[in-house]
C-alpha cells in the first residue's frame, strides 16, 4: 500500500465512510506496521496532540459513536495514527501537498530544499512545503524522475507500492502502478527497501542499475537497465590501446562492472572509434572487431573469446 492508498483509507476511516474491505486493509496494515516502531517522546506528545485534535474534531462535529463502538476500533484508529505520524507520512492539511498530473505531458514539481521531481502523466506525488529537519520524505503513484538535492543530514524518501527508497543526494526513476515497482537509477546510489517487514528485502543500487518488484508475488529481480546511459564525456577514440584500457573507459564512464572471461585477453590491442550511442552498441563493436562474445550476468558483463596472438 502507498502513501497516496494509506492517506484515502485514513480519511474515510476517520470520516467513517470505509468499506468493510477498506476497514481489513487499514487494519491489515497496522498490524504489520506496529512491531517496527521506535517513536522519541518529541514525537509521542506530537502524535498525541494531533490525534487528540482529530478526534475531537471529528466527535464535536458530528456527535457520532462509530469510533467508539468498540475499545479495539478506538486503539486501532489512535494507534494508526500513531504509525503515520511516526514515520512522518501523515502531515497537517496545512503543510501537505497532494499533485496530480492530470496534463499530457511530463511536469516538473520543485520542493522546497532543492529537489525536483518530474511527474509523469497520472501520477500524483504527495509532500511536504517544508520539510523537517532529520528527514525529507514523499510518495508517488506512477512514474516519476528524482532530482535529489544532496543534504547529508536528511536523507531523502520514496514511498511507492510498500516500498521506500532512500538517497542523499542522486537522480532515479521511479515507475510504481498495481502490478509492479520498478527503481532505476541515474547517477548516485539509492537504497530500496521494503516497508512494513521484520526482516525487509533491500537493494543498493548504482548508476545504471534497477529493481523490479513483482508487487503481487514480492519477487525482486536486481540487474541492469536496457539502456544504461553514460555520466561522463569521452570520445572512446582508441589506437593500438590495451583492451583493459578500452575496458576502464566502458565501467568509467557507465559504472557497470565489465570483467574479461580469461586473462589472456588482455594481451589484446584495439584500434579504432566505438562511435555508437549506446552502450551495448560500443560492446558489440569492440567484440566484433575481436571475434568475441559478452554476457550479462547480473549487474556485470562479462567478455569472452579467444586470446589474441602474440607478437613473435
Amino acid at each position: 500500500m502507498n502513501l497516496v492508498e494509506f492517506r484515502t483509507l485514513l480519511r474515510n476511516y476517520l470520516n467513517g465512510q470505509q468499506s468493510p474491505q477498506e476497514d481489513r486493509r487499514l487494519d491489515r496494515w497496522y498490524e504489520e506496521m506496529g512491531a517496527d516502531l521506535e517513536l522519541s517522546e518529541e514525537e509521542l506528545t506530537a502524535a498525541r496532540k494531533r490525534m487528540k485534535a482529530v478526534i475531537d474534531t471529528r466527535t464535536q462535529e458530528k456527535k457520532t459513536l462509530w469510533l467508539f463502538t468498540s475499545t479495539a476500533r478506538w486503539v486501532s484508529a489512535a494507534a494508526g495514527l500513531f504509525i503515520v505520524i511516526s514515520l512522518g507520512i501523515f502531515w497537517s492539511m496545512d503543510d501537505s501537498v497532494t499533485y496530480t498530473n492530470t496534463s499530457s505531458k511530463p511536469v516538473t514539481v520543485s520542493l522546497s530544499e532543492g529537489t525536483t521531481v518530474e511527474v509523469n502523466p497520472g501520477a500524483t506525488l504527495v509532500y511536504s512545503k517544508s520539510f523537517p529537519s532529520d528527514r525529507r520524505e514523499v510518495s508517488l503513484a506512477g512514474q516519476a524522475f528524482f532530482k535529489v538535492s544532496k543534504d547529508p543530514s536528511r536523507p531523502f524518501r520514496v514511498y511507492a507500492s510498500g516500498t521506500i527508497t532512500e538517497v542523499l543526494g542522486t537522480s532515479f526513476w521511479v515507475r510504481s502502478s498495481e502490478k509492479q515497482l520498478q527503481v532505476e537509477v541515474r547517477t548516485g546510489r539509492v537504497q530500496v527497501s521494503q516497508q512494513a517487514k521484520l526482516q525487509p528485502i533491500s537493494v543498493l543500487l548504482t548508476p545504471n542499475q534497477q529493481v523490479v518488484v513483482n508487487l503481487r508475488t514480492q519477487r525482486w529481480v536486481s540487474g541492469l537497465v536496457e539502456q544504461p546511459q553514460t555520466t561522463l564525456p569521452s570520445s572512446f577514440s582508441f589506437s593500438n590501446a590495451p583492451v583493459k584500457a578500452v575496458i576502464d573507459s566502458l565501467e568509467k564512464a557507465y559504472h557497470i562492472p565489465v570483467l574479461l572471461a580469461k586473462t589472456p585477453l588482455e594481451r589484446c590491442t584495439f584500434s579504432g572509434t566505438l562511435a555508437d550511442s549506446t552502450f551495448y552498441g560500443k560492446l558489440e563493436l569492440l567484440c566484433k572487431t575481436l571475434k568475441w562474445s559478452y554476457r550479462i550476468e547480473q549487474k556485470t558483463i562479462v567478455i569472452d573469446g579467444r586470446p589474441c596472438p602474440t607478437s613473435p
